[in-house]
């Protein structure tokens, strides 16, 4: 059944058109880990990719943050460039890029070697945890925070929950929260996805976590 939402439902990032990027008459939402180059790359890529959505809108709504990245992200070889770029320091390992703390390592020792102190806040979904009302909400608080100051959030989850349009083992940027109904909209692989975050927060079995990159 289609939900009928007013505009005063959610709470989105102010300019989510700087996630189009254009390659020749194409025009993708957000980037896809697909475009990576190397075998493993395309395998384990979504971590280093989401991080790079975080970047590059950092670098696109904020003055002070434009030289974090020296590429026209707007298209693909530029966000192709980033992409490799944050790869060095976003790095999965063998079994991908499983924990929110590695992110958060790679996100600041990119942002030193770019002049920059970039820190983050981190909210960890412990595996097999019994999400009540309370924790659901701290979630949602969590996600809603960062949106209200124009930031994206890395959503890692390594069980989807039994979603069929989410991923395990994956790593999303959300950019509209919708607490009433229960909803996050996420970037994920070049596509616009709107996901039951309410739902992935009671039925994951291996949890994951969320952060945020100021």
């Amino acid at each position: 059944m289609e939900i009928n939402k007013t505009v005063s439902d959610s709470i989105k990032l102010s300019r989510s058109e700087v996630f189009k990027i254009k390659d020749g008459n194409r025009i993708y939402n957000g980037p896809d880990q697909s475009w990576y180059p190397k075998g493993f790359q395309r395998l384990a890529g979504c971590g280093p990719t989401s991080c790079s959505n975080i970047i590059w809108y950092l670098s696109q709504t904020r003055e002070e943050y434009k030289r974090l990245c020296p590429y026209d992200g707007a298209t693909y070889k530029g966000f192709l460039k980033l992409m490799e770029d944050v790869w060095e320091y976003v790095t999965p390992g063998l079994m991908g890029l499983n924990k929110i703390e590695k992110f958060e390592q790679g996100v600041v020792e990119f942002g030193e070697d770019k002049g920059f102190h970039l820190s983050c806040d981190l909210l960890e979904i412990p595996e097999k945890n019994k999400m009540d009302e309370e924790k659901i909400k701290a979630a949602f608080d969590f996600v809603e925070h960062a949106l209200k100051q124009d930031l994206p959030v890395a959503f890692l989850n390594l069980h989807n929950g039994n979603l069929h349009n989410l991923e395990s083992w994956h790593w999303v940027t959300i950019y509209e929260s919708d607490r009433e109904h229960g909803l996050v909209s996420i970037l994920d692989q070049s596509r616009l996805k709107e996901i039951d975050l309410r739902h992935w927060l009671r039925n994951t079995n291996k949890g994951g976590g969320f952060v945020t990159v100021y």
